[in-house]
C-alpha cells in the first residue's frame, strides 16, 4: 500500500514539472 501511494505521489511530480515545464516553454514563445 505506501509503495504504490510513493509511486501515485511520484508520478503526480512528474506531471506538476511537465506542465511547469510546459508553461516556461510557452512564457518563453510568448516572449
Amino acid at each position: 500500500l505506501f509503495s504504490s501511494f510513493s509511486s501515485f505521489l511520484h508520478c503526480i511530480d512528474c506531471l506538476g514539472y511537465r506542465i511547469n515545464q510546459k508553461k516556461k516553454g510557452s512564457g518563453q514563445i510568448k516572449r
